[in-house]
């Protein structure tokens, strides 16, 4: 039980630590640039089909402002 208890202790921090707003504002800017509706967001990505879930996982990647692709 301490052990689950330290490991949800380690991720509460680092959520904390992570601005989540910002997070969220990119993903709603980024999600209409690559073709999801804002529906598409309460989908499992599961659900989607190979090509869709190309595009998440596109999409993940330039989350990270990666400096090339």
């Amino acid at each position: 039980m301490g052990r689950l208890l330290d490991e949800f202790d380690l991720l509460q921090k680092r959520a904390q630590a992570v601005d989540l707003d910002l997070i969220d504002a990119k993903i709603s800017k980024l999600m209409p640039e690559l073709g999801f509706s804002p529906e598409d967001s309460e989908r499992l990505v599961a659900s989607f089909s190979s090509g869709w879930q190309m595009r998440i996982s596109l999409g993940k990647i330039l989350l990270q402002d990666p400096d090339m692709l």
